[in-house]
């Protein structure tokens, strides 16, 4: 090894630093910003709706793991074969297409609900990534693939 430094790879290392180091200032100043939320909402709110359990007995909410990743896009995957080369639909008619797939009964309003809202958040998925587009608003809306 040479006793001189190459000055590309030091300045290149330094630019990376310099990268790094904003990242992480921006992550603490998001660190921080989100502990005063948690101690206003421990110290303020809930103490003042008279709260009296200790906020840390809170169970933490923390995003879906692996599988549910898998489930969602298992979902869209099946809202675009769906919507392909079909009408524009209702998530009602998309969900009630999806129970029927997998023999799935709705034989109470809360299973048919809890279905329309997983395809609504596919779809809102879709739409987020330019791959689907709604037609109307609210519950009289009805989908479509977006043209490519």
């Amino acid at each position: 090894m040479s006793d001189d430094p190459n000055p590309f790879v030091i300045s290149g290392l330094i630019q990376k630093r310099a990268e790094v180091s904003g990242e992480v200032a921006k992550a603490r100043i998001a660190l921080e910003r989100a502990i005063a939320d948690l101690q206003a909402i421990d110290h303020r709110a809930l103490d003042l709706m008279g709260y009296t359990e200790t906020a840390e007995n809170i169970p933490r909410k923390t995003r879906g793991g692996k599988m549910e990743v898998e489930a969602a896009e298992a979902m869209r995957a099946f809202i675009r074969r769906t919507l392909a080369g079909s009408a524009p639909m209702r998530a009602s008619a998309i969900a009630k297409r999806y129970r029927e797939e997998h023999g799935i009964t709705a034989s109470d309003r809360r299973t048919a609900e809890y279905y329309r809202y997983k395809v609504l958040n596919g779809l809102r998925s879709l739409k987020a990534k330019g791959e689907a587009e709604m037609i109307g608003k609210n519950m009289g809306a009805v989908w479509k693939l977006a043209e490519p």
